[in-house]
């Protein structure tokens, strides 16, 4: 018997990789890497069918559905997408594109999401769980130096463990890279593809701890047993692809992380949880059981085999069907749009009419503010007008306090020399009352010596007629006589009025 692997060769996620790398760990070899997008067409080099485990993502090529006939599937550990833009929906999964699964059934879902979409087809199914939970640790040095890996975590979450863990070696990891170097080379061979999957799992399995919002970051590590916490509001979560798995890992949010309250502490971070293990038993169950069956070709297989001619019309026909189906989807959803463009337009001529009406609305309000542009302007000149008046004012203020000031002063000043000029006036007074009376008192005496001179004047006349006849007397008394010059001289001395 050959064995097959599906594969995704275009990816960009390395988790696309580390699902097929679980399936081929679990089979003898690998004689064919089937691509996931054309299960259709292929064909082995040899007439002889090939064993192939089918878990995996399904599907963007819709009509590339359903399987070869050349491969003996084991339906196991599948997620059905359906919201695909070419509107197919779950429509591959009926009529033609359900019989092989009926008919190899039932189908192990990987998730609850698939399990109902599965029911709704009225498809026979158990829920089996993710195949990369069958990984096994490899054999690797360990590390001398810890270290935890955050795998397409939020920056903050990053920039919280750099912070709150500075001593520890941390380790950026992106599974489908936007910033760091691609981990896929889509043009390199699956053996080489499948080393560098190698590669990453021994990065995870000798973490200390591992963070990821990634399904097949969290899930391979439980299988490698270390330490992960799954944060469930990141970029990549998917309610429909987490449903039934993410219960099986310790989770969190991203707010419960950054405050504390994940109860996961990288510096002694908790053991896992172990309720995958009976998950991991029945997946390694199933496929021991697969193999072990078809271990050889019998007649059924030879006559599955066959059918790849057989129902080749028949199969052209159904995706026929299907693609009618979808193209009248689109077709009515086209109508819709239709629709929906003419109502738009509608709209779009309304808003136009609106958008000129404002237009015009705005001209106005724009003239409106051009005056009002003006009238500020204005204001503001007038404003700074006021202002330079104020000021000036202000100065005549404080001109008018000096000067109210100064004339307080003189005030105070003259009301002094007032003072000092009315005691002066009443000493002025009480002087001129004194020499009134030193006037009066001189007059009297003026009065009086006038009398004792004209009394001297006849004294003299006398005196001259006895001089005249008594010359004699008169020599004798010439010393008298020049002593009454001198006495008539203190007579008539003004006595001092101070």
């Amino acid at each position: 018997m050959k064995y097959g692997v599906i594969v995704y060769k275009q990816t960009a996620n390395i988790g696309d990789d580390i699902q097929s790398y679980a399936a081929a760990c679990l089979l003898p070899r690998v004689d064919y890497y089937i691509e996931r997008e054309r299960l259709d067409i292929f064909r082995p080099r040899e007439d002889e069918p090939v064993n192939v485990i089918m878990n995996g993502w399904y599907l963007y090529n819709k009509l590339g559905w359903p399987v070869s006939a050349c491969i003996n599937p084991l339906y196991i550990s599948m997620h059905f997408f359906v919201d695909d833009p070419a509107l197919v929906g779950d429509d591959f999964l009926k009529g033609l594109g359900a019989e092989d699964l009926r008919a190899h059934g039932p189908v192990g879902a990987r998730d609850r999401e698939t399990q109902r979409i599965l029911d709704k087809n009225g498809i026979p199914n158990y829920f089996s769980g993710c195949l990369t939970l069958t990984l096994l640790p490899q054999r690797c040095e360990r590390p001398e130096k810890p270290y935890i890996c955050l795998t397409d975590v939020p920056e903050e979450v990053a920039d919280f463990v750099q912070r709150r863990y500075p001593d520890m070696d941390i380790r950026i990891i992106e599974h489908a890279p936007v910033k760091a170097p691609a981990l896929v080379n889509p043009e390199a061979d699956w053996p080489e593809r499948f080393r560098t999957v190698e590669q990453l799992l021994s990065v995870y399995q000798n973490a200390a701890a591992v963070i990821t919002t990634r399904l097949h970051c969290a899930l391979p590590c439980l299988a490698l047993e270390t330490p992960v916490l799954l944060l469930d509001n990141g970029n990549f979560w998917d309610p429909s692809r987490m449903d039934g798995l993410s219960s099986l890992v310790r989770r969190a949010t991203t707010e419960a992380f950054l405050s504390g309250n994940a109860g996961f502490d990288l510096s002694n971070p908790p053991e896992n949880p172990t309720d995958y293990l009976p998950i991991r038993q029945a997946l390694l169950d199933r496929v021991q059981n697969f193999l072990a069956e078809n271990t050889r070709i019998t007649p059924q297989l030879r006559e599955r085999f066959a059918a790849y001619d057989s129902q080749w019309e028949r199969r052209v026909l159904w995706k026929y069907q299907l693609f009618r189906s979808a193209a009248d989807k689109i077709s009515r959803q086209w109508q819709q749009m239709h629709t929906a463009c003419e109502d738009l337009e509608k709209g779009r001529r309304w808003l136009e009419g609106q958008r000129q009406n404002l237009e015009r609305e705005n001209q106005e309000l724009r003239g409106w503010s051009d005056a009002q542009e003006e009238a500020k302007q204005w204001l503001e000149a007038e404003n700074q007008k006021l202002a330079r008046e104020n000021q000036e004012l202000r100065g005549w203020s404080d001109a008018q306090e000096e000067a109210k000031q100064w004339l307080e002063e003189q005030r105070q000043k003259l009301t002094q020399q007032n003072q000092e000029l009315r005691s002066w006036s009443a000493a002025q007074e009480e002087a001129k009352q004194w020499l009134e009376g030193q006037r009066q008192k001189l007059t009297q005496e003026n009065s009086a010596l006038q009398a004792q001179c004209a009394s001297l004047d006849a004294a003299v006349r006398d005196l001259n007629k006895q001089l005249e006849q008594k010359e004699l007397e008169l020599q004798s008394l010439s010393s008298q006589l020049r002593a009454i010059p001198e006495f008539i001289r203190k007579l008539y001395k003004p006595k001092s009025t101070s």
